[in-house]
C-alpha cells in the first residue's frame, strides 16, 4: 500500500505501514527514525515503539512445549485495517480458512514449530495473505490437540455468537473450511491415519495391504456425513473427540476437503513418473527413452519465463521434485 492511499493517516501511521508492508529489518528503521529525528519531526525514536511491540508475549504450558496465543480477533482487524478495507465492502459473515502444520526448525534435534493460521476468503485482491493466530513451539508435535487448539476454538466460537467491531460495523466470524496435509488433518480430527484400513475422511471404504502397499479397491462404499462423525459411528475411524467438534455450524466432513497437493501432484502424479523411471521391467520406460525424455524436458528450461516458480529438471530427480514441478 503506498502512502499516497492513506490520506487521513499520521506520519507514524504511514511509516509503522512501510515498515510491515516492506518487511523492513528493525536496524533499517531505527536509523530511518534517528534521521527523522534530526530533522525535528515527531516520530518514535525506536523501531519497538513505532510498531508497538509488546513488552512480553502471555505462553500457556502444551505439553511437551510451550503455546502463544496471538488472538482470531486481532489477527481480522489487522488484516482489514492494514489493507485500508473499508465496512461497507464486507460481508455480513466474515468466513475464515484455518490451516495447522507442523515445520521443524532445527536439523540437530526435535525442535518445530506448530503454527495455527488463517486466512479470510475474500474477492478483494490484497486479502490473499494469511495471519498467524497462535504458534505452538516445542520437541515434537503437541501431545493433546484439545489443549493446542483450545484458546483458538474458544474465541472462534464467541466470534460466532456475539461478532467483532470493526470500523462501527459488527461482523460475525465463523470458519469455512479446514486445510490441512493428510497427518495433520488426521491429528485436529482425532481420527486414523490416511495409511490406515479405515483412513479415508470422506466414506466407509476398508482398504487392505497387497504388494507392501495399502489400497482401496473399493469404489462403492457409502460417504461419511456430520452427524455420524459426531456420533463416532465408526469406531476404527476415530481416536478421539476432536475440538473443532465445540463449533455447532462446522460440519466435520464437508468443510475439511481433500489435499490436492499431496493426493494428487506429490502422490498419484509423482508415483505415476517414477514407474516411468523406476517401476518394474514392462511397466518403465527402456533407457534411450528415458534419455529423449530428459533431454526434451531440459531443453524447454531455457524458454521457461521467469513467471514459473521452478523450471524443469531432470527426471532422474523425481523423488526431490516440487509440487509444482509436476503440475507442469
Amino acid at each position: 500500500m503506498h502512502s499516497t492511499e492513506l490520506p487521513n493517516f499520521t506520519l507514524t501511521q504511514k511509516l509503522a505501514n512501510w515498515a510491515v508492508t516492506c518487511h523492513t529489518p528493525h536496524a533499517h528503521i531505527n536509523l530511518l527514525l534517528q534521521i527523522l529525528r534530526e530533522e525535528n519531526l515527531d516520530v518514535p525514536k525506536c523501531s519497538k515503539t513505532l510498531l508497538n511491540t509488546p513488552r512480553s508475549c502471555p505462553v500457556v504450558t502444551v505439553s511437551p512445549g510451550i503455546y502463544s496465543h496471538l488472538g482470531v480477533e486481532k489477527g481480522i482487524i489487522f488484516m482489514l485495517s492494514h489493507n485500508n478495507v473499508r465496512s461497507e465492502t464486507l460481508p455480513e459473515i466474515l468466513e475464515i480458512s484455518l490451516n495447522v502444520d507442523g515445520l521443524p526448525i532445527s536439523s540437530s534435534s526435535n525442535a518445530s514449530f506448530w503454527p495455527i493460521m488463517a486466512l479470510l476468503n475474500s474477492k478483494s485482491a490484497c486479502l490473499k495473505d494469511p495471519f498467524i493466530i497462535g504458534v505452538y513451539q516445542g520437541n515434537g508435535k503437541p501431545d493433546n490437540v484439545t489443549e493446542y487448539l483450545d484458546s483458538c476454538v474458544k474465541e472462534m466460537q464467541h466470534l460466532y455468537d456475539n461478532g467483532l467491531e470493526y470500523d462501527n460495523k459488527q461482523f460475525r466470524v465463523k470458519v469455512l473450511n479446514l486445510i490441512c496435509d493428510a497427518p495433520a488433518k488426521a491429528f485436529v480430527l482425532c481420527v486414523k491415519g490416511h495409511n490406515a484400513s479405515h483412513g479415508c475422511n470422506k466414506c466407509y471404504v476398508e482398504g487392505g495391504f497387497g504388494s507392501k502397499t495399502m489400497s482401496f479397491p473399493d469404489l462403492n462404499c457409502a460417504l461419511r456425513n456430520d452427524h455420524e462423525y459426531r456420533t463416532k459411528l465408526d469406531d476404527d475411524y476415530h481416536k478421539g473427540t476432536s475440538p473443532l467438534e465445540k463449533l455447532s455450524y462446522f460440519d466435520m466432513i464437508k468443510n475439511v476437503p481433500l489435499d490436492y497437493m499431496h493426493l494428487v501432484l506429490l502422490g498419484v502424479g509423482r508415483k505415476y513418473i517414477s514407474f516411468l523411471i523406476k517401476g518394474k521391467l514392462g511397466t518403465r520406460l527402456l533407457p534411450f527413452q528415458q534419455d529423449r525424455l530428459n533431454t526434451k524436458l531440459l531443453k524447454t528450461k531455457s524458454n521457461i519465463p521467469d513467471d514459473f516458480a521452478r523450471k524443469p529438471r531432470e527426471i532422474y530427480s523425481i523423488d526431490r521434485w516440487k509440487a509444482t514441478e509436476v503440475k507442469k
